[in-house]
């Protein structure tokens, strides 16, 4: 049975009940702020950032502890996939930018963002206004008769949005998924200059929706990073507007994103040590590298406080453990991120906040119980194209 990586297991398996209903937080007798870092956390000198992810979706299996509780652990790894996110800072005027001749040019969405956005004169010409990130997530599922009608099936989602610096703030979002093992496929456009959503499912277009200036759902994780509450472990609310729920749903969706942090540092495992990898690079001697003799000294001193732990061998990152989930009263269980409490550095470039890992849950709706774990795990960070 394999181990989760993440350590702090309890914090994975929380379904949290959030208590913040905007950006001031109560803790204790002090009211704390939850706001953007004036610098953000991915400034470098070279206006680009790429991290690469592995994917892992496991089927998870019950069992009942020393107190009778019900817990549960992965079981069978049934899907692997690779998730990469590319962050570009538009260094210059905009519309001088050889980022934004690729968006009228070299995309399936060019011609809409040339005839709507492009011409727009609410793009402002201040150099380093803009950014674009663009993410591609593949999935696939293994070929074996467990899988059922799933077996040997790729799902791959692909997104992009181009948005401000300074806020956050979107200009315009765009995603496009085919998942082969469900069938679907859909196109979802958020088009903040002229305040319209379009959304296509399977080739059939549905109504235009009005939608207003919100947080978009594509730059989520990114809002995250950038809160200073993700330094002072307290937490916020944050509305995001969801394209594809507005298309499916035939009207504006905008979630109330509630986002807790804990503060103190816990630790990723499963990166293997190599002389090139990013964690030398970037990272250098302030992380700990776990080989198999520290992991069996660990192990042997668990066992003689009575307790049984696995260790995983890797590189030990000491992280800010996030929950992030609607703020709703059926919302499900909560995705659970960690960012790096280590600075990245690269000479004299100081990059913040990087998101470690992802981990998600599907819920059987029958058995109300968690059947399905997603984790996506850091494998690779560049700051150089």
């Amino acid at each position: 049975m394999k181990k989760v990586f993440v350590l702090i297991i309890s914090l994975l398996l929380a379904v949290f009940a959030f208590t913040g209903c905007g950006s001031l937080f109560n803790c204790g007798n002090t009211t704390v702020s939850s706001t953007l870092m004036t610098e953000k956390p991915w400034k470098n000198d070279y206006n680009y950032e790429k991290i690469s992810y592995k994917v892992t979706r496991y089927s998870v299996v019950y069992s009942e502890n020393k107190d009778g509780e019900q817990v549960f652990d992965t079981d069978k790894t049934v899907a692997e996939g690779n998730y990469t996110v590319t962050l570009g800072t538009i260094a210059q005027d905009i519309k001088e930018s050889s980022e934004f001749k690729a968006l009228c040019e070299n995309f399936e969405f060019s011609e809409y963002f040339t005839d709507n956005i492009s011409k727009s004169d609410s793009l402002t010409k201040t150099a380093g206004a803009y950014s674009v990130i663009t993410a591609d997530y593949s999935i696939t599922y293994n070929d074996e008769a467990a899988n059922g009608d799933y077996a040997g099936k790729t799902d791959s989602i692909q997104s992009l949005i181009l948005f401000r610096n300074a806020n956050l703030m979107p200009v315009f979002s765009y995603k496009k998924a085919d998942l082969q093992a469900s069938g679907i496929t859909y196109t979802a456009i958020a088009d903040y200059v002229n305040g319209v959503n379009k959304f296509t499912e399977n080739g059939k277009a549905a109504a235009d929706v009005s939608i207003k200036e919100n947080y978009d759902n594509e730059l989520l994780y990114y809002l995250i990073r950038s809160q200073t509450g993700i330094e002072s472990g307290t937490g916020t609310t944050l509305n995001v507007h969801n394209s594809v729920e507005t298309g499916v749903y035939g009207k504006e969706a905008v979630n109330v994103m509630a986002v807790n942090v804990d503060g103190n540092s816990y630790y990723v495992n499963g990166i293997d040590a190599d002389d090139t990898g990013f964690c030398k690079e970037y990272l250098g001697d302030s992380v700990q590298y776990v080989d198999e003799e520290e992991k069996a000294k660990r192990e042997e001193e668990a066992k003689k406080n009575g307790e049984e732990i696995e260790v995983s061998v890797g590189y030990e990152i000491p992280a800010k453990i996030v929950t992030v989930g609607r703020n709703t009263q059926n919302r499900g269980p909560s995705t659970t991120l960690a960012y790096s409490s280590v600075d990245f550095t690269y000479y004299g470039n100081v990059m913040k906040n990087v998101l470690l890992n992802i981990t998600g849950y599907e819920v059987d709706t029958e058995k109300q119980q968690i059947s399905y774990m997603n984790m996506i795990t850091i494998s690779d960070y560049t700051i150089i194209q």
